[in-house]
């Protein structure tokens, strides 16, 4: 798996979420840590999310079920009313030099 490869800090704190169940399905998620691992991931900035985004595969390239869950949650997370601007965050965060590496879904254009 990619994760492996990564900050070992990330890797587990992407582990920490939970694992599809036997249909493939994120059927038992504990709220309370999935909002502390998505709120770390935030904090953690730059480093954080290129290193988030550096986890997840091209499509059928890889299990990346966690990373992509997190890229998720982090997102839904940005949208609530009370957060900083969404386009704003990536734009400080995830800049298009470092995007240019990156799966073309993750692209800047």
């Amino acid at each position: 798996m990619k994760m492996a490869t990564k900050s070992s800090t990330l890797a587990e704190l992407i582990n920490r979420l939970p694992d599809p169940d036997e249909q493939g399905l994120l059927s038992n998620i504990d709220k309370e840590t999935v909002d502390r691992v998505v709120s770390q991931i935030k904090e953690g900035g730059q480093k954080s999310l290129s290193g988030l985004i550096d986890m997840i595969a091209e499509p059928g390239r890889g299990d990346d079920v966690k990373p992509r869950y997190a890229l998720h949650c982090l997102a839904v997370q940005m949208c609530k009313p009370d957060e900083e601007n969404p386009g704003e965050y990536l734009r400080k965060h995830y800049p298009c030099s470092l995007a240019a590496t990156n799966p073309k879904p993750f692209r800047c254009t």
